[in-house]
């Protein structure tokens, strides 16, 4: 997760949500920005990014297949104070 200037946002809250199961994983990003979600089942997920003083960022369909990595970046924005689908 990073700033609009490319800055890491460290302590913004991840919360993952299956799309078909509803199961509901929250992380927080790390100094550097960056968020682990080890070992989530296969399907699709909606992934929503919020921290104070930032905009919330929702990125939908997010699909998790079998053995494979799944990176999802977020840009967010300090000046914009809604949601961004």
């Amino acid at each position: 997760v990073e700033d609009t200037n490319g800055a890491a946002v460290p302590g913004a809250a991840i919360e993952i949500v299956g799309v078909e199961t509803g199961l509901k994983r929250n992380v927080e990003t790390g100094n550097d920005g960056t968020y682990q979600a080890t070992f989530l089942p296969l399907g699709r997920y909606t992934v929503t990014v919020v921290k104070s003083g930032y905009g919330t960022v929702v990125r939908e369909n997010i699909e998790i297949s079998l053995n494979q990595t799944t990176g999802v970046d977020f840009k967010i924005d300090p000046t914009v104070t809604e949601t961004v689908t």
